[in-house]
């Protein structure tokens, strides 16, 4: 099992966010080999955009045997329109179209919306369970 902790350097030294969790984390790893990986942390913005797409777009597109645009695209529909002659298009919405709080609420919509579309059978990990690689 992978475990993710943050934290900050402080004069050469690791302080993490969490020292209960982190205490916790390497004691679950007590006399097994473990791979360190340290790296910046990611901006909030760019992270949220890779959970969308790499994580939530992508295990219902595998759900529903659509491709991630496709998905994207519906739940734009769904969850991100504007309603022109009648009909739903999908809001434009850039990097710069929302702020991070509507986005966190637009990817919690959705989170929400496969729970209960798929009856509990699809299970799309927190934003913060998840490993997105290098910024």
């Amino acid at each position: 099992m992978n475990k993710k902790i943050t934290g900050t350097v402080k004069n050469g030294k690791f302080q993490a966010d969490d020292k209960q969790e982190f205490s916790m984390a390497f004691c679950s790893f007590e006399g097994k080999p473990v791979e360190i990986v340290v790296r910046r942390k990611q901006k909030s913005k760019n992270r949220q955009y890779r959970y969308l797409y790499g994580v939530v777009y992508q295990l219902i597109a595998d759900h529903l045997g659509y491709t991630i645009d496709e998905v994207d695209y519906l739940m734009k529909i769904k969850f991100s329109f504007d309603v022109r002659l009648g009909v739903r298009v999908p809001r434009k919405s850039g990097k710069k179209g929302q702020s991070k709080e509507e986005f966190t609420n637009y990817i919690t919509n959705i989170r929400n919306w496969a729970h209960d579309f798929f009856n509990g059978n699809l299970y799309i990990p927190e934003p913060n369970a998840v490993d997105l690689g290098a910024e």
